[in-house]
């Protein structure tokens, strides 16, 4: 019961979310139009990061986006230095975040929202069935 969503539109991005302070990138603050677009597009990680296929490299483009815009937030500046290791790593965090923002959005288990403070930090979730 999938309603399939337009590819990610990074004009719109730029607009609705990344014109925006660095906490209108997590998961908790987005629309659930960008929830599911972003969960959508990092379906692709299950394909390997490296790949050199334009749909894949197109798919990520969005939730890098979404996490570089986090990272420099999270910076207090207007740079952040990452590896490329960290990066990776950054991308299955941020998919598990919106994953846990959908299921408290869309059951009645409820999950403690990443924060800018600590998204990005293997945080502890508290989980509440309402």
């Amino acid at each position: 019961m999938t309603t399939e969503l337009p590819a990610t539109d990074l004009e719109r991005l730029q607009e609705e979310i990344l014109s925006k302070s660095a906490d209108a990138a997590l998961p908790s603050q987005l629309s659930d139009f960008w929830l599911n677009s972003i969960a959508r597009d990092l379906e692709v990680l299950d394909c390997e990061l490296g790949s050199r296929d334009p749909a894949v490299l197109h798919a990520l483009t969005g939730p890098l986006a979404l996490i570089v815009h986090i990272l420099v937030g999270k910076s207090n500046s207007m740079t952040a230095t990452v590896s490329q290791d960290d990066l990776v790593r950054f991308f299955h965090d941020y998919r598990m975040e919106i994953a846990l923002e959908q299921v408290s959005r869309s059951t009645r288990t409820q999950m403690s929202p990443a924060t800018l403070e600590t998204i990005f930090t293997n945080r502890d979730v508290e989980v509440r069935d309402h």
